[in-house]
């Protein structure tokens, strides 16, 4: 049955590109995503920025609650940013607990405000939720211009140390 193979297809693409426990883009697609975006830049005068994200305490909720507890939080976090991006963003998971958002055509002022609504939902989620623990993301922005040098290795770095930087404030 030819309508059979076509699902069976359909799920096999679908796999390929999409987190298993998260259900946005897994990390091989998000960085072949971005890699495009770095190509439109070079191509196209607009800036890209993307904003590398960490959720603060997942190894002490594993260990404390269960890594079910840690599982359904990641869904949540998962959930929360990609409801809060606008349709022309990208959400991928790159990383256990990491997570990257790929703005494209937008400075990161443009997209604080962005940045705003998730923290904003992160905070009303933790109200709502009543969790022995609250939700808590460090991030960091870096952006792209068409000549400016960097690598998509650059750029994610970039950002990787500006959300380090943001994360210390969680540890003091």
């Amino acid at each position: 049955d030819i309508t059979l193979k076509k699902k069976h297809e359909e799920k096999l693409k679908k796999l390929a590109v999409t987190d298993r426990l998260t259900n946005i883009m897994n990390r091989r697609m998000g960085i072949k995503y971005l890699e495009k975006q770095i190509e439109r830049v070079k191509r196209e005068e607009f800036p890209l920025t993307v904003c590398f994200i960490d959720l603060n305490g997942l190894k002490k909720i594993n260990d404390n609650y269960g890594h079910l507890e840690g599982d359904q939080l990641l869904k949540g976090v998962a959930e929360i940013l990609d409801q809060n991006v606008r349709s022309s963003d990208v959400v991928a998971r790159i990383g256990g607990d990491e997570f990257l958002i790929i703005f494209s055509n937008n400075t990161i002022s443009e997209v604080q405000e962005v940045w705003d609504r998730i923290e904003e939902e992160v905070k009303k989620r933790n109200k709502k939720t009543k969790k022995p623990y609250k939700i808590s993301l460090s991030h960091g922005f870096a952006q792209k211009v068409k000549d400016d040098g960097l690598s998509l290795d650059d750029l994610i770095d970039k950002a990787d140390q500006k959300m380090y930087k943001d994360k210390q404030q969680y540890y003091s």
